[in-house]
């Protein structure tokens, strides 16, 4: 969850492919703390491995998220925040709507959740709706409701891919657009130090 704090703030700042490239630095640092934690962990390279895709695939979300808004001119702060608040949103929907589920929501939203998928992977570790507090206070999943943990993260990296994916092209597609150079007064143009040429009156 830490991660949907200080991402999308990381890549408003930036824009085109050094967007992609935070956000690339973000998954690989997670990715090797994850990877140093599982030598103390009974986690396989296979199963670091699919959370490592999960985890990619929601934080290219985020930077597609903030490319989206800003693509609208939101401000850089604007964007950053409200992509952190639906991911919290998303992240924690499990427990503030927990009183308005249903089994179709339940089914529908479950597989695509990325801390879910991830508990999926790695469910011989422990299932988060068995932890006490969990159980006791913040949700009905699996008491009045049944779910199962995802039994595969497809769903989830497909969706957020999906997702972020556009959000990012349309970015790049920005980014790299030409921008028609005004020369009203018919100076050379500084980047190619060829002359301009001379302004012409529109009839």
């Amino acid at each position: 969850m830490l991660i949907a704090l200080y991402v999308p703030a990381l890549v408003s700042v930036e824009s085109g492919w050094d967007r992609i490239t935070s956000a690339g630095a973000a998954i690989v640092g997670v990715a090797i703390i994850w990877a140093i934690a599982t030598g103390s962990m009974d986690v396989s390279f296979a199963e670091w491995l699919r959370c490592t895709l999960v985890l990619g695939a929601f934080v290219i979300t985020l930077a597609g998220c903030v490319s989206l808004l800003s693509l609208i001119r939101l401000p850089w702060p604007v964007a950053s925040g409200l992509t952190t608040l639906l991911a919290l949103l998303w992240f924690t929907w499990p427990v503030w709507l927990s009183h308005a589920l249903t089994q179709s929501r339940v089914d529908w939203l479950v597989p695509a959740h990325p801390l879910l998928a991830i508990n999926g992977v790695v469910a011989h570790l422990g299932a988060w709706d068995r932890m006490p507090i969990a159980y006791r206070s913040l949700t009905v999943l699996n008491q009045d409701i049944p779910y199962h943990l995802p039994r595969s993260i497809a769903p989830a990296v497909l969706v957020h891919s999906a997702i972020g994916l556009a959000g990012l092209m349309l970015e790049i597609r920005r980014a790299t657009r030409p921008i028609a150079r005004e020369n009203p007064a018919g100076f050379p143009d500084p980047a190619t130090n060829a002359p301009a040429l001379p302004p012409t009156d529109a009839p």
